[in-house]
């Protein structure tokens, strides 16, 4: 794998100033439905670097179809895989960005096609104290990286047994005929595991006919509509533009995608 020699010798200065302990991340805290998640943001002449190792090199190997999050694709489009469908398997992986080391990000990209040396460069400039960091703009890209075995191991097995399976991020849905996903699903969760993943206690199940079915915050039972709890908020953006505390645009902005979901229908676009 071939990078250009201006990108490379970027990333060896910017090695040796983290090498030199100099102050290259934020740390920002974020809060949403009463959970506080820490992102860790490359400053800007990093966070420059990153976009164009991404861009230029990282990205295009970014291929695998049953990945969601990347370029053209999507959280509606992953939805729209698993809508009308008899019954919902989910599974989300724990602790996703931490539990990727460094080490396994080197073995990626080795299997990627980099020499040793490349590898370990990448990782030094993308990886932040023994973990994939959430909030650098190659995080997700490399992590697309690193679940490419699961993902492919995963598609393999539902080809052959007529289901449907994608992945954002670590949300992997799994969608088709109840009685084939229970036959299946321990066999599912030892693909996961052997991969080296844990699954979520407080995110996933299996969700056959008249079960309500949710994923990615869409509800995929019948026509894609906006779920129970995304609806609760656009609820409560309603409330604080009728107070006044929010003007019209701003609204729009937050709830417009729920037109989105309806235009991404696939009853609809048929």
């Amino acid at each position: 794998m071939i990078i250009p020699a201006t990108l490379e010798t970027s990333m060896c200065a910017w090695r040796r100033r983290i090498g030199e302990q100099v102050d290259c991340w934020t740390h920002v805290v974020i809060v949403r439905n009463g959970k506080s998640r820490t992102l860790r943001v490359p400053c800007k002449g990093l966070k420059a670097l990153q976009r164009s190792l991404n861009h230029d090199v990282l990205k295009h190997l970014d291929r695998e179809r049953a990945s969601y999050c990347r370029a053209g694709r999507g959280v509606l489009r992953a939805a729209a895989a698993h809508e009308h469908r008899p019954a919902l398997l989910h599974r989300d992986i724990a602790k996703f960005f931490p539990s990727v080391s460094p080490s396994r990000v080197v073995r990626t990209l080795i299997g990627e096609g980099f020499s040793p040396y490349h590898a370990r460069l990448i990782t030094s400039v993308c990886t932040l104290d023994g973990e994939l960091p959430q909030g650098a703009p190659t995080s997700v890209t490399l992590g697309n990286l690193v679940l490419k075995s699961l993902d492919r191991r995963l598609s393999a097995l539902c080809r052959k047994h007529g289901l449907t399976y994608t992945r954002y991020v670590d949300d992997l849905a799994i969608s088709g005929g109840e009685i084939r996903l229970r036959n299946i699903a321990a066999h599912i969760d030892r693909i996961i595991a052997d991969e080296g993943w844990e699954t979520g206690e407080d995110k996933g199940g299996l969700y056959g006919r008249g079960e309500y079915r949710e994923y990615l915050g869409i509800s995929v039972g019948g026509l894609l509509e906006v779920g129970k709890k995304t609806a609760s908020k656009f609820d409560a953006h309603f409330a604080a533009l009728e107070a006044g505390e929010i003007d019209l645009l701003t609204f729009r902005q937050r709830t417009g995608w729920a037109r989105a979901v309806r235009a991404n229908s696939y009853a609809k676009r048929g």
